[in-house]
């Protein structure tokens, strides 16, 4: 299963591991779906920038560049949810990723590597926890803004939006783009 969300991503491959790992859950799981065959947790649950490193390979991804983005410096933001848990995620290393760096190099792009990257945004906490929110996105965005970074690119749209909704915290100016969009223009996708 090819997921395109961080969030979609990480329910949907820990909830595929449950069912792999768990008897009591897979049989609960079965039960309440009522399948002719039951379900063990087979299916392989890949993120599309998964994909584009394993099976495209940023090697051929740089090929079919048309309008590189030399000259922006992008931070990349990870987030919590593509990382942790790491022995159920399997993405990237927890601590020190690089998978969407070494995407911004394929598409031209000069990575901005700073220390909030892989810190949470606040998430579905933002429903509810508003102020707290706002604390975390600035955290991210002025973190950053002092590597350099003119703007933000993540691979999860919930982080999207709370970092998009928390710019005016410090950190006016810094555009926030989900992947798609810097890979839509780098390949000439108009």
């Amino acid at each position: 299963m090819l997921t395109l969300c961080s969030a979609c991503h990480h329910v949907i491959k820990r909830v595929n591991h449950d069912i792999k790992t768990n008897e009591d859950i897979r049989l609960k799981a079965n039960n309440y779906l009522a399948l002719e065959t039951p379900y063990g947790g087979e299916t392989q649950v890949t993120h599309f920038m998964e994909l584009l490193r394993d099976v495209v390979g940023f090697d051929e991804l740089k090929k079919r560049v048309t309008k590189p983005l030399a000259g922006r410096k992008i931070g990349a933001y990870y987030g919590c949810m593509l990382l942790r848990p790491s022995e159920v995620m399997g993405f990237d290393d927890p601590e020190n990723p690089s998978l969407i760096e070494d995407f911004l190099r394929a598409i031209g792009a000069e990575p901005a590597v700073f220390s909030y990257r892989n810190e949470c945004c606040g998430s579905y906490a933002a429903l509810e926890e508003k102020e707290m929110v706002k604390g975390l996105c600035a955290n991210v965005l002025n973190s950053a803004m002092q590597k350099g970074a003119e703007a933000l690119v993540t691979a999860c749209p919930l982080c999207r939006y709370n970092l998009t909704q928390n710019a005016g915290q410090g950190a006016a100016g810094v555009q926030v783009y989900y992947f798609t969009e810097l890979l839509a223009e780098a390949l000439g996708v108009k």
